[in-house]
């Protein structure tokens, strides 16, 4: 019986632990706080992604099940030296990151909008409970860049670690939101981030400082 009892204590040490949405600000469930106003909705990864009808022109991310904002009126961030405009920091390339999909919550407009497969088959959808601090916008003047060739911009820069450090993703190449948050995860850093920022420590991962 002992030896039963510590194979399964070394079991347990031995699992992985594994983080999730739960009981996070990404969960949008009645549990969580009822965002769509009628306390009947559980499911947590609904209003994001659906497991029938989503929207497969989103190739970029599994059974998408929200409206993406159409981005006409992005405004770039302009550096006093910005290397990255060289190496495809520009419009096109930040609407073919993974910046749409964030921005259909945290654009601050759209995520009261209508879910492409509505839960419980209902018309349920979260009341725009996006917080100041959340709240990006379209204008992402203020906001670091994206969708650009990190290992060109960094040889060009010369004040980037290439690749970057602490296992920072990045996505054919280039920088994504992805390559700083973690959406699935708010365990690493607040607010979800790949790495914890103590000391700027993710920031680091990239920038030589």
């Amino acid at each position: 019986m002992k030896k039963i009892i510590a194979i399964l204590a070394l079991s347990l040490l031995a699992a992985p632990a594994f983080a999730g949405i739960q009981s996070t600000k990404h969960d949008l469930s009645d549990a969580n706080g009822g965002f769509d106003g009628t306390g009947t909705i559980t499911e947590i990864c609904v209003y994001c992604h659906t497991p029938h009808a989503a929207d497969t022109s989103v190739t970029i991310a599994p059974l998408w099940n929200r409206v993406n904002p159409a981005l006409t009126t992005l405004t770039l961030y302009t550096g006093l030296d910005l290397n990255a405009t060289a190496f495809g920091y520009n419009e096109a390339n930040v609407r073919q990151s993974d910046a749409p999909l964030c921005l259909s919550c945290h654009d601050g407009t759209s995520l009261s909008t209508d879910l492409v497969n509505m839960p419980n088959s209902g018309g349920n959808v979260p009341g725009d409970i996006t917080n100041a601090n959340a709240l990006i916008g379209t204008d992402l003047s203020d906001d670091h860049p994206i969708g650009f060739n990190y290992s060109q911009t960094a040889t060009a820069d010369g004040e980037l670690h290439d690749p970057p450090n602490n296992s920072l993703p990045l996505f054919g190449g280039k920088m994504w939101c992805s390559s700083c948050h973690d959406v699935h995860d708010n365990t690493k850093g607040t607010p979800f981030l790949q790495y914890t920022n103590l000391n700027s420590a993710l920031c680091l991962s990239c920038h030589i400082k």
